[in-house]
Order: C-alpha cells, then sequence, then structure tokens
C-alpha cells in the first residue's frame, strides 16, 4: 500500500468516526427529548425510575457500537485462516458481531470467521450474513491486512483486484469509480 493511499485511508476512517459520533448524539438527544416530551405531558416526575430504565435500554445498543468504532485499534497482521463456527458456536459470534436485527433474522445468517495474527497479537474478523461471502471472495490465508479506526473491514494489501473494496460497508464497486454504489462513501484504491 502507498503513503498516499494509507492518508487516504487516514482520512476516511476520520471522516466515518466523526458522522458516526454525529449520528450517535442525534439518536441520544431524540431519546432524552422524547422523555422529557412524555413527561411534560403526562406530569410524570423526572425522577421515575422507570424512565431512566428506558433511556439506558434505548441508548445501550448504540454505546456498545460506538464504543466499538472509536476505540478498537489499527493494526496491521496476516490471515492465517478462514473457518467455519460449529452451531454451538454462531449464536456468540452473531451477538459480538453487534448486527442489527440478531434476534430476528439469526437462524438463517452465515457466519465465517477468520484469524488474524499481529504484531499486537491475536484477532477475529467475524462476517455475518450476507458478508460471510467476503472470506471466500476477499480474504485468503497469508494475506496482509490493515485495520484501522471508525472503518468495518480491515482492506486486504496483498494482491491487486479488479475492483475496489469498501471498508466502509463492505461491498465492491468498478475499479475506477470514486464513491461506494451501495454507501456512497468515497474509495480509496489503494493499488492506484
Amino acid at each position: 500500500m502507498t503513503e498516499r493511499a494509507r492518508n487516504k485511508l487516514k482520512e476516511l476512517s476520520r471522516k466515518q468516526l466523526l458522522k458516526y459520533t454525529l449520528i450517535f448524539l442525534i439518536y441520544e438527544g431524540c431519546i432524552v427529548l422524547s422523555y422529557l416530551i412524555y413527561n411534560r405531558k403526562t406530569g410524570e416526575e423526572f425522577t421515575d425510575p422507570v424512565g431512566f430504565f428506558w433511556i439506558l435500554f434505548m441508548m445501550v445498543p448504540f454505546a456498545f457500537k460506538l464504543h466499538k468504532r472509536l476505540f478498537e485499534p489499527a493494526w496491521r497482521g496476516e490471515v492465517k485462516i478462514i473457518k467455519d463456527p460449529q452451531s454451538s458456536q454462531r449464536q456468540g459470534y452473531i451477538l459480538r458481531s453487534y448486527k442489527a436485527g440478531f434476534l430476528i433474522k439469526n437462524k438463517g445468517y452465515e457466519v465465517r470467521v477468520i484469524d488474524v495474527f499481529t504484531n499486537k497479537g491475536y484477532q477475529e474478523i467475524i462476517l455475518v450474513g450476507d458478508e460471510a461471502n467476503l472470506a471466500d471472495h476477499y480474504y485468503r490465508p497469508h494475506d496482509k491486512v490493515e485495520r484501522l479506526p471508525g472503518l468495518r473491514y480491515p482492506i486486504n494489501c496483498s494482491s491487486p483486484r479488479d475492483e475496489i473494496f469498501c471498508p466502509v460497508c463492505g461491498h465492491f464497486s468498478k475499479k475506477g469509480e470514486k464513491r461506494c454504489y451501495a454507501c456512497k462513501n468515497k474509495l480509496v484504491d489503494i493499488w492506484e
């Protein structure tokens, strides 16, 4: 990966972190505002424990996701193995992936786990549902990968591809495209 491409990826990761933080703050602000409006209409006390529990319940999933995006460190490593977890382990991997709607649709999900060994230790990439085919199409054993905070997937630095992979949403776009067709984020071609 060239230094220019790495700098573009770093800029993309900063934009994603800022974007995700703003979405999180707007969402949490709407929850608190709806609670205040409810209290004003019903005349309930603001110290009502049920209301506070409701606010916490609504905030927790997004807080976990935000924490994962903001504080997961950057790393570089090599893919060692791609595995299909046993059926007894699938539920745990689905829960750890923070996929929306896992309580409803988890029975039909494919789950693939990629073991990566880095200078900072062992890492796992969990691919759930439609993204599980990335394990066959994009990541292979012995590929060099690099992960930046704010980006959902590590970039594969091993060999040039005919398509450009979007590290934000996991879709592929045609070479030469400026933006991802799925999430509209700017694409970074690390081989240009």
